[in-house]
């Protein structure tokens, strides 16, 4: 199912009905990366690259640092 698609269904669904207030698209930007300034446990790193994550989003790291 598409996001729209999804969407739809939502807003349609008896079990949300009045409790959406708003509906906003926000437009695509360039994702940004960083890493964490904490030292990953070595089986975590390689854990990650196993599914091919090679590298964090800001607020990933910024999560792992607090």
């Amino acid at each position: 199912m598409d996001v729209k698609a999804f969407l739809d269904s939502i807003r349609r669904s008896r079990r949300y009905q009045d409790q959406i207030v708003r509906v906003e698209t926000i437009p695509a930007r360039q994702a940004r990366f960083a890493a964490p300034i904490a030292p990953i446990d070595p089986r975590l790193a390689d854990a990650l690259a196993d599914d091919g994550i090679h590298q964090f989003y800001t607020h990933q790291a910024a999560a792992i640092d607090a």
